[in-house]
């Protein structure tokens, strides 16, 4: 999500200043540093107790790198400008490496009419808990500004811009208004709304009578009011499916990939009493397969109760073909693979059940909430 810059309240833009910009190349370059530091001492200090932790604190501190990098370019890639003037709301757009740009501004007599629905925002929360401050993406509401309305040529058009306060959402009302704008509200998130004459037509609305039917700047329980048109809601259904095939060729991708860690890498392993010892690839091995895992059902975006069940069993299959094969004849090399092939299944499951036992606390709370303004209304 792009952040847009703003000294009023009237006009908007994308820009950075050369502080900022500054900051973040400072940022990418610690980051970078640092990574390659941790993974130059894990390549100095191999079969070292300590060389997974290095390695995977070098990949954690490149991404982080990689994703200031990707989040800087947003800013200076694009341009946006946004400004609501004493005619009319003005729209300005650049991809610099594209090299295109568009202009549009409807002044307030083309104007049919104004939406403003919900649209959603994270907001960082930060909480004091046992001695250490802990952060938290908290869904903010925000109010979505749908203009709606012709051109000079002719042309229907459909811009928008999202505001996350109410002080500033109340005085582009008030300015609209003034206007003798048409506005219109809802309570729908007009998140996937198409920027389309059906699109806008398409959502249900009611005039706007001095308060909108949600308050910008509150914390969302969720974010699953959005409003999807029927087309959108067959693509998204074509792409659940399609995501959860990908997924469990995925799951059969990485159980290939734990035969050959058994077959070339594990074999070369010390082990004591019958497990891998501290100073083996052991935790490295463990965290890849548990984060590949889980970075999977991420991808999936939908997986059912018994779906982690099934991609055990098959990974566990997997890690047993791979010790049967691996060329190995200690006695007590199946024992240690079998107690790493446990390790990662149950905290796999374990892990996946409880996020879905706090998915449902987090369901019964949103419940309970929506009872209580019911009854209060």
């Amino acid at each position: 999500m792009i952040e847009m810059q703003t000294k009023n309240d009237r006009k908007l833009t994308n820009q950075l200043s050369k502080w900022a910009i500054g900051f973040h190349i400072g940022l990418i370059s610690v980051f970078s540093i640092i990574g390659l530091g941790f993974i130059t001492l894990a390549v100095l200090s191999m079969a070292n107790q300590y060389t997974s932790v290095f390695f995977i604190a070098g990949i954690l501190f490149i991404c982080l790198g990689w994703f200031c990098y990707k989040n800087l370019r947003k800013y200076l890639d694009y341009v946006f400008k946004i400004e609501l003037r004493q005619k009319g709301y003005y729209a300005y757009f650049k991809d610099k490496k594209k090299n295109e740009e568009s202009e549009v501004f409807l002044t307030y007599d083309q104007m049919e009419y104004v939406l403003i629905g919900m649209d959603y925002k994270l907001i960082p929360r930060h909480k004091y808990r046992l001695g250490e401050w802990t952060a938290r993406l908290i869904p903010h509401r925000a109010a979505k500004f749908m203009f709606f309305g012709k051109n000079s040529n002719d042309q229907d058009k459909v811009l928008s811009f999202t505001h996350l306060d109410l002080a500033t959402t109340n005085a582009w009302i008030d300015i609209l208004q003034s206007n003798n704008v048409t506005i219109y509200h809802t309570d729908m998130a007009l998140s996937a709304t198409p920027h389309t004459t059906a699109g806008i037509e398409s959502v249900p609305k009611h005039p706007y009578e001095g308060s909108l039917l949600f308050r910008p700047g509150t914390e969302a329980e969720g974010i699953d009011n959005i409003l999807f048109t029927d087309s959108q809601k067959k693509v998204l259904e074509q792409k659940t499916i399609t995501n959860r095939k990908k997924g469990f060729y995925l799951i059969l991708l990485l159980t290939f990939l734990q035969i050959i860690m058994i077959y070339f890498w594990f074999p070369t392993w010390d082990m004591e009493a019958g497990i891998f010892s501290d100073d083996s690839g052991v935790f490295m091995a463990g965290c890849f397969t548990v984060m590949a895992t889980f970075a999977i059902y991420i991808y999936k975006t939908k997986v059912k109760w018994y779906e982690p069940i099934i991609d055990m069993l098959i990974l566990g299959a997997g890690i047993w073909l791979g010790t049967i094969i691996a060329p190995v004849t200690h006695p007590d090399f199946p024992s240690a693979v079998k107690g790493y092939s446990m390790t990662i299944i149950i905290i796999i499951l374990i892990g996946f059940y409880l996020l879905k036992l706090f998915d449902w606390r987090d369901k019964r709370k949103k419940e309970r909430a929506i009872n209580r303004q019911k009854n209060a209304s």
